[in-house]
């Protein structure tokens, strides 16, 4: 481990939305808890309002910089593109929001907060799916639900591939076979985008100079 992964482990702290439920969490909190991370639950008002996890580091919220959603597999995800929730429709049709977002029209609780995220700015965004090899095996997938004679698997497929890219909702997909490396690939994903923004504000030797900033 670098000095500087070292140092981020030692001062960031992860944020958790309250949505996320304790017997969902628990490979995750345990985790963090075994190598000393830090980490949250939110609650109102300082709650995460989209979004399931971020960070704060050095008094810094990033959550309007970086922000994972996590599904804990792919039944999960089918279930928000087919969402029937009277609350999620209640949010849907409120378009105005979603003015000049690339989309006709909202059509799930997943489209929903990946809108909200790309009105917010948040310039990172991330979908981790548990319990899944990768991306094209997604394709595989079977609930025994079709629609215009696409399998769940290949509608699943089709709309993450098309909401990812650049000119919708521009988000990078983490598939996870194992579901205990979630935390472990998080934190990567963090540190890899926190380092490079400390490299661009104080240059190659930030982490020298950040722990003087700290120390002041």
């Amino acid at each position: 481990m670098t000095n500087e992964q070292r140092f981020f482990l030692d001062n960031v702290k992860i944020i958790m939305s309250p949505q996320e439920k304790d017997y969902y969490v628990v490979h995750i909190t345990d985790y963090l808890d075994s190598i000393g991370v830090k980490w949250e639950k939110m609650y109102k008002p300082n709650h995460l309002t989209v979004g399931d996890y971020t960070f704060v580091i050095l008094g810094k919220d990033y959550r309007n910089d970086w922000l994972c959603e996590r599904k804990f597999a792919l039944c999960e995800v089918d279930k928000c593109l087919t969402d029937e929730n009277k609350e999620t429709k209640r949010k849907i049709e409120n378009k105005e929001f979603f003015d000049n977002l690339g989309a006709d029209s909202i059509r799930d609780n997943l489209e929903y907060e990946l809108g909200i995220m790309c009105k917010l700015g948040v310039k990172e965004k991330w979908l981790f799916i548990e319990q899944c090899n990768d991306f094209e095996s997604i394709k595989e997938y079977s609930s025994g639900y079709e629609m215009k004679q696409q399998t769940a698997g290949q509608r699943i497929y089709a709309t993450l591939s098309s909401w990812s890219c650049a000119n919708r909702y521009d988000f990078r997909i983490q598939c996870l076979p194992n579901k205990k490396n979630f935390a472990k690939i998080m934190l990567v994903k963090m540190f890899y985008y926190w380092r490079n923004e400390m490299k661009q504000q104080y240059g190659k030797t930030f982490l020298t100079k950040i722990k003087k900033l700290k120390e002041e």
